[in-house]
């Protein structure tokens, strides 16, 4: 059992050695004749310079090195002196010193001819294309074997046509009917050989590119034949020359020359004194002394008009271009069979617009709904004839240039914005100014004293205080009694009156008063108060008195401020004022001396924006 696990074991170790080893492609193939090339798939991240082959031929033994392509293979190249059908070769694959691979390769079934060779490609006068291929093998029979493909498409297309020929033919005609005119084709060839059951091709030829030659005449039904040619590469249009000749009169009209026109073709013109409905015309080209191309054209199938000219174009009053084409044709019936295309587009642009007329009109009107408001258009016109089954057009006019006016709705969407924009700059601009005037003074007389607000304080200093009221109760022991001096007796306050006190909002350490019969004015000391937390007070012109205190006997006197000379100006609702003592050294202005009692139940009302609040 052991033993069956070891064989086992050792069997999958080789199985796994072969598995691995088929990642690498090694193709020997020979050209039957002096070479024999083998061609290598490395391994990732492997070098060809690691590999050696060893070739057994003929008894000697010799080893090759492989060299990396431009296909990224590695390639190896032997010299042989000859090869024999049904001669067997011995190749060793050797890496890191040791046979890597072992293969034996018939000489029959690993044939690749070397690759062939064009050596001519020739436009006939029939316009076919001749093509001529050498495969470079001349001894037979192997050359008898072997078999050329062609391989022809236009330069630039993927669509390509092949066609294999018949063993040992060199030479193929590839029809022009099979071709587009006035087109590169790029030509290929390969070969391989029929000799064995292998049938390698070879690798494919250089690339041979070949220009087909169009030829096209076409008669302006008046008095001009014109043909235009496109000649094979590398040739001159003075190569070539043309004649015609009516064919039912064998009679020669003229000939030409050809010139190079500014398209880059052959062009050939011959004046004709008319033509002929149902006339036939044969043409002759011809390079050199020989007639290289010659063809029959039919009259009416081959009318290709002059081409037109725009003599005007007006807009009118509703905005609409009017067209006029002269087709430069009067005689009739053929005029009355011309058919005026008009081709218009914004100049620059790609997208066109085409528009056909009817036949023998020669008038068209673009209504403006169709064109774009305050554009450049390019108009053009070209003709055709509907008197044969050609329906050639004839080359465009020289195109011509209008302009369409600006639309309401434009100009509407420019002056609006700016309307708007002038109106948001005078509304802004009236409102600032506004607000920067003098509001007008706002009195309120009251039976003791009268206040004036203003609202220009700009230059005015500033202070915050707040007001607080403190309750004491009527049974208690501590009575106050206030009296007036001059005119008024004593006041006995039998219900229960609040003491009015300042304290500084912006000062949490400072305690208020306590509650007695004397009153403490703690604003003695200035202070700076925040105005996040309190309604500002307005500047003031007011007369005022404060709390003296209580006598001896118990009774509350009202003591008079004077005023000074100077005016101060005091406006609550921004930082702050640096004084001395605003309540009692000069808290306000006034403009004369007024006594005011201020009783525990009252309350000043002061107007401010329109609203009254209490102190």
């Amino acid at each position: 059992m052991g033993t069956l696990i070891l064989l086992l074991q050792a069997f999958l170790l080789l199985f796994g050695f072969v598995f691995s080893e088929s990642s690498e492609s090694l193709q020997c193939f020979n050209d039957y004749d002096t070479e024999l090339k083998c061609s290598l798939t490395p391994a990732e991240s492997e070098t060809c310079s690691e590999y050696r082959l060893k070739a057994l031929i003929e008894t000697h033994h010799r080893f090759f090195h492989f060299e990396e392509t431009h296909l990224g293979t590695c390639e190896c190249r032997i010299d042989v002196p000859g090869f024999v059908i049904g001669e067997d070769l011995k190749i060793n694959l050797w890496k890191e010193g040791k046979i890597w691979r072992l293969i034996t390769i018939s000489t029959g079934n690993s044939i690749k001819p070397r690759r062939p060779i064009i050596t001519s490609v020739v436009q006939k006068a029939n316009r076919d294309i001749l093509v001529t291929v050498n495969t470079t093998y001349t001894k037979q029979p192997f050359s008898d074997y072997l078999m050329v493909e062609l391989n022809y498409k236009i330069d630039g297309s993927d669509e390509k046509e092949t066609t294999l020929l018949q063993k040992a033919s060199t030479v193929h005609e590839i029809l022009v009917s099979n071709l587009q005119p006035n087109s590169r084709y790029v030509l290929r060839a390969r070969v391989k050989s029929s000799y064995s059951f292998n049938h390698t091709f070879s690798d494919y030829s250089g690339p041979i590119k070949f220009q087909t030659q169009s030829l096209q005449c076409f008669n302006d039904y008046d008095t001009e034949l014109k043909c235009s040619l496109t000649p094979a590469e590398s040739e001159i249009c003075s190569k070539y020359r043309l004649n015609a000749l009516i064919e039912t009169h064998n009679r020669l009209v003229g000939f030409c020359h050809f010139e190079e026109s500014h398209l880059g073709t052959c062009e050939c013109r011959i004046d004709f004194p008319g033509f002929v409905i149902g006339e036939d015309l044969k043409i002759n080209l011809s390079k050199g002394d020989n007639v290289w191309w010659p063809m029959t054209i039919s009259t009416v199938n081959s009318i290709k008009p002059r081409r037109p000219i725009i003599t005007s174009v007006v807009q009118k009053a509703n905005r609409d271009i009017l067209i006029e084409v002269n087709t430069t044709y009067t005689k009739q019936p053929f005029s009355d069979y011309l058919m005026v295309e008009l081709n218009y587009k914004i100049d620059g642009s790609d997208e066109k617009e085409t528009t056909l007329l009817q036949k023998a009109s020669t008038v068209h009107e673009i209504l403006g709904r169709n064109l774009q408001p305050n554009s450049r258009y390019v108009l053009r016109a070209r003709v055709k004839s509907s008197y044969s089954f050609n329906h050639t057009f004839s080359d465009y006019s020289d195109p011509i240039k209008f302009q369409t006016p600006i639309s309401l709705q434009n100009t509407l969407k420019i002056i609006i914005p700016i309307l708007c924009l002038i109106l948001i700059i005078c509304i802004s601009s009236i409102y600032f100014w506004f607000y920067s005037l003098e509001s007008c003074e706002v009195q309120d007389q009251d039976r003791h004293y009268g206040l004036i607000l203003k609202k220009d304080v700009d230059s005015a200093p500033l202070i915050y205080s707040t007001t607080c009221y403190e309750s004491v109760d009527e049974n208690s022991s501590e009575k106050v009694r206030l009296e007036r001096e001059k005119d008024h007796g004593p006041l006995n306050i039998e219900q229960a009156f609040e003491n009015k006190y300042y304290w500084q909002s912006g000062s949490s350490g400072m305690s208020k008063p306590a509650v007695s019969n004397e009153f403490t004015n703690v604003l003695s000391e200035n202070f700076l108060v925040s105005s996040k937390n309190l309604d500002p007070k307005i500047y003031t012109d007011v007369n005022y008195c404060v709390w003296d205190g209580c006598t001896d006997s118990g009774t509350s006197k009202m003591v008079d401020i004077i005023p000074t000379n100077e005016k101060m100006d005091v406006v609550f609702g921004y930082p702050n004022i640096s004084w001395s003592n605003p309540i009692i050294d000069e808290p306000f202005s006034s403009k004369k001396l007024q006594d005011v009692t201020i009783c525990s139940h009252d309350r000043i009302v002061m107007p401010a924006d329109e609203e009254y609040q209490a102190f």
